[in-house]
């Protein structure tokens, strides 16, 4: 009984996921304003989670009865299609749960009402992050080979971005970027100098909660799914990732452009306005500059010879006596009689 009911969870899982669905509806049908479904969750934040728990354990007690009862709970729970259905269903959940966890992180850890006003104000793009990290989420699930496994993994990898993001943003006053992942070999330089403002206890939890899901994965039943279905279904989750990851110039930029508004002169408000998910998708860039129609080796060397040419017959024009060029890049400009020494003469 201890396996089916294990087993089971996933659908336990959608109901949870179509019982917030089902809410959603019925309170924008009611008052035609999304930003009443966050509120009425808000202030009746006991009645909300007695709702939406209740329907759906009511639910899925009811079908796990009648599957016990036209004896089916061992043919569904063992098809590939319930294996699918659940990796299908755990990458969504992981996905709705990692979302909020990346915000509440990076807008403010210590003040949960300042979330659910982000939320209020862009849901849609609270949604189309939980749209991405269901893509990724999946395509994780299809690598391992098992659901509960491959999202354990995949909800600890989002749960330590973003302490990272939030760690960084507190002494780099800067969110995570992409680049920020070809510096890893650099981290055991970082971690001296932030040890002593890291929390023991999230630590704590991290390492706990990766012993438990292991131990899990060792005693507990498995949803497998079979090597050829997980290529089928792998294939078209690689085109989906590159096209929503490296968006620029292929059809997912609409939705981008429709769901989010990136900012990349502004990071502090592109990371804030779009969530740090989106944000740090927008910094993966394709095309740094747009190729010339013309551009070739031939082209390039062309214009070289020319530039060589009309160099050589300025030189031959100058004077003999060459003037000082001074220049100063406004970056490094600084005033040194802010430093506690004492100077023959002002060096500025």
């Amino acid at each position: 009984m201890f396996k089916h009911l294990y087993r089971s969870l996933p659908m336990l899982a959608a109901y949870g996921l179509l019982s917030v669905f089902l809410y959603s509806v019925v309170m924008f049908n009611v008052s035609n304003d999304t930003k009443m479904l966050f509120d009425w969750a808000q202030i009746h934040t006991a009645g909300f989670v007695v709702l939406i728990g209740g329907c759906s354990l009511i639910l899925w007690a009811l079908t796990f009865y009648l599957l016990l009862q036209f004896n089916q709970i061992e043919r569904i729970q063992g098809s590939q299609w319930y294996a699918i259905f659940t990796a299908i269903v755990f990458s969504i959940a992981v996905a709705a749960v990692s979302a909020m966890v990346f915000v509440i992180y990076h807008i403010d850890i210590h003040n949960p009402g300042k979330i659910i006003e982000w939320m209020q104000v862009y849901p849609e793009r609270y949604l189309f992050t939980v749209f991405l990290l269901s893509l990724l989420t999946l395509a994780i699930i299809m690598l391992v080979g098992e659901a509960y496994l491959g999202a354990g993994i995949t909800f600890v990898l989002y749960f330590i971005l973003a302490l990272v993001n939030y760690y960084k943003k507190i002494f780099r006053n800067e969110p995570l970027f992409p680049n920020d992942f070809i510096q890893a070999s650099q981290l055991k330089e970082v971690i001296p100098m932030i040890k002593d403002s890291i929390s023991i206890p999230i630590v704590i939890g991290v390492i706990g909660s990766i012993i438990v899901l292991i131990a899990l994965w060792f005693f507990l039943p498995k949803i497998k799914i079979r090597w050829f279905l997980r290529i089928i279904m792998i294939l078209p989750l690689i085109f989906l990732m590159k096209s929503f990851l490296f968006f620029e110039h292929s059809f997912a930029q609409k939705y981008y452009d429709q769901y989010a508004a990136l900012m990349p002169w502004n990071q502090q408000n592109n990371y804030y306005y779009n969530g740090p998910v989106i944000g740090m998708i927008s910094n993966i860039k394709t095309d740094v500059l747009q190729e010339p129609d013309d551009y070739s080796e031939e082209a390039m060397a062309k214009v070289a010879k020319r530039i060589q040419s009309k160099e050589e017959k300025t030189q031959e024009s100058k004077a003999e006596v060459k003037p000082n060029v001074v220049f100063v890049m406004n970056e490094t400009f600084w005033d040194p009689t802010k430093l506690n020494v004492t100077f023959s003469e002002d060096p500025m």
